[in-house]
């Protein structure tokens, strides 16, 4: 009961204007209630006060309804296209966003000392060491960064919090098994990527190992699209992808899908996610409608590659400037169906 209570004052108090018209729309409909109850002889001035009451509130009412309904409406709508998209399970399941497991090596761990380099180092004695209590792990902020910005979008359609994972707590399961959306953030390093890479078998994205295109010796993770050249000639720009999977979905289950937001450096994952954010509607718009061209949301995987503009400065936010890579003029996507599933 009280629960009832508190989800009502809740509800008054986020939707005070709205609450405050639809109470002005009852007293419209009170009045013309009332209206309709006088007798013709019960004088001219009489009925004209009322109509004139009934007017002007029944008015103010509709005046701040209506662009609420509208609102609501456009919402509704939206949230079932977010729905197909990022499948159905997302209202009663937290969609999980994996993160590469990454932790100190074990001779780092067992050190009575400070393995963390901070940029602020509290004042103490010498003889007195800091440690973090309970900090074994690391995720790059662009990570962070990317995964917020997906977040951010389902949160405004899904009252559930999300829960954010790491790679390997998904080791021992397919794809098959997995009963949630899941958002694989970061490239090679992630488990949750690769798993992705086997299911679509390479046709939409390859994970490589190489020479690092922009900081030259050292061996890191790339991808290769199909029928794309990855042009790394400019140093000022790289490329993401962002990956949609449809994998075969469970019998009496709510629909899910597998997604991957990931660059060839930490900045391009969180453009990567960015770039889902606010143009989820294209990638979608992207399954066609045409009888020829039309794919299938339930079965159809694909990947699209975004450009973005790189950063060597630690913590500066570039994703801002990412777009659709482009081949001949037009985006470069990728789509795949697996017809096992």
């Amino acid at each position: 009961m009280f629960i009832e209570k508190d989800r009502l004052a809740k509800f008054v108090h986020n939707n005070f204007l709205f609450v405050y018209n639809a109470a002005l729309l009852v007293v419209a409909i009170v009045i013309y209630l009332f209206l309709l109850n006088i007798p013709e002889t019960g004088g001219m001035v009489k009925r004209q006060f009322w109509v004139s009451l009934f007017v002007s509130v029944f008015v103010a009412a509709m005046l701040g309804l209506i662009p609420k309904i509208y609102e609501y409406c456009a919402k509704y709508l939206e949230a079932g296209r977010i729905t197909s998209f990022f499948g159905t399970s997302i209202r009663i399941n937290p969609v999980r966003y994996v993160f590469p497991y990454r932790v100190l090596l074990r001779e780092y761990r067992e050190q009575k000392t400070h393995v963390w380099e901070t940029y602020f180092t509290p004042d103490v004695e010498p003889s007195k060491i800091p440690v973090p209590e309970g900090v074994r792990a690391w995720i790059p902020f662009q990570d962070i960064r990317a995964a917020v910005y997906v977040s951010r979008l389902l949160g405004r359609y899904v009252d559930i919090t999300p829960k954010y994972i790491v790679d390997s707590d998904i080791s021992e399961y397919n794809l098959d098994e997995i009963d949630y959306t899941m958002v694989a953030i970061g490239l090679g390093f992630n488990w949750a990527t690769n798993l992705i890479e086997r299911f679509t078998r390479q046709k939409l994205f390859k994970i490589v190992w190489d020479e690092s295109c922009k900081f030259g010796v050292r061996c890191t993770d790339h991808f290769i699209v199909p029928g794309f050249d990855v042009d790394i000639s400019d140093k000022d720009r790289d490329y993401s992808i962002i990956a949609r999977v449809a994998c075969p979905q469970q019998e009496c289950k709510n629909s899910r899908y597998f997604f991957v937001c990931a660059g060839r450096t930490a900045d391009g994952t969180a453009a990567a996610g960015y770039f889902l954010q606010k143009k989820w509607k294209e990638i979608l718009k992207m399954y066609g409608s045409g009888a020829g061209d039309k794919k299938d949301l339930e079965k159809d995987s694909m990947v699209v590659v975004v450009e973005h503009q790189c950063s060597s400065e630690q913590g500066k936010e570039m994703e801002m400037n990412v777009q659709f890579a482009r081949k001949e003029g037009e985006p470069v996507v990728r789509f795949f169906r697996n017809e096992e599933s």
